[in-house]
């Protein structure tokens, strides 16, 4: 149950800071929250034998990982990328102690 719930927390985390916040949609770190809950998410699903909810999750986490290797790939095309990047993407700069 621990699961279910953590993933839960993750999903509602990315959702609330996207509002709050202003996380972006197509954001780096909106796309690892919705990544990470799904998947914790899909693995309780497993576990419970619930295919719906099983199959519901890993489109999500298959949805975000597209948006997370779209966002990865972007960065590394860059000649010279910082990790700091994403961070300013997100108008997070402040968040990395920089």
């Amino acid at each position: 149950m621990a699961i279910g719930v953590a993933g839960i927390a993750l999903l509602l985390l990315a959702f609330l800071l996207e509002h709050k916040k202003g996380l972006h949609r197509k954001g780096f770190y909106f796309n690892l929250l919705n990544f990470a809950g799904a998947e914790l998410l899909a693995w309780y699903a497993f576990e419970k034998n619930d295919i719906v909810f099983l199959a519901l999750n890993v489109i999500w986490s298959m949805v975000a990982a597209y948006f997370l290797l779209k966002i990865v790939w972007g960065k590394l095309g860059k000649k010279s990328w910082n990790p700091d990047d994403v961070l300013e993407d997100e108008g997070l700069r402040g968040l990395s102690g920089a």
